[in-house]
């Protein structure tokens, strides 16, 4: 996106406010359920993501700084940690029942699991985030998307 570089792209020196402000970014509801609206937010908004989940996988140093957790979890409880939704649309192609913010979801999710994956995630860092609420609401949340991939 023009006028916000790639964490590869900056200085080591610029990268950690630059992957808070991308965290920033990615830390807003969007209205998933309406096709053709807040567009340009919804590419910016999944640009930003996959830069931050590119850099994790790259490098992950991110990891290792303790005051980026809080910004990282309250990113993950924006995104997933919400209310399930009362409408699903039904895929024909994919012969499965889809929430409209599923493919955003799908990349927080992405994000997550990068985050967990890296050699640089520091459980004593995490620890405070990552609540028995925040871990079961994140597990009923994975149950009800395989539920709907599979229709049941």
């Amino acid at each position: 996106m023009p006028g916000i570089p790639r964490l590869i792209d900056v200085t080591p020196e610029e990268r950690n406010e630059l992957f808070k402000k991308k965290l920033q970014l990615a830390s807003f509801v969007l209205d998933f359920s309406r096709k053709g609206v807040q567009v340009k937010e919804k590419e910016i908004k999944k640009q930003e993501i996959l830069d931050l989940t590119s850099w994790i996988c790259v490098s992950g140093q991110a990891l290792s700084i303790p005051e980026l957790y809080q910004p990282i979890f309250l990113m993950l409880h924006i995104n997933l940690l919400r209310s399930l939704p009362s409408k699903l649309s039904y895929d024909m192609d994919e012969d499965m029942l889809l929430d409209a913010e599923w493919s955003h979801i799908d990349l927080v999710y992405q994000f997550f699991l990068a985050c967990l994956r890296s050699s640089h995630w520091s459980s004593a860092s995490a620890q405070p985030y990552l609540t028995i609420s925040f871990i079961r609401q994140v597990i009923h949340l994975i149950i009800f998307h395989l539920m709907t991939m599979i229709n049941i």
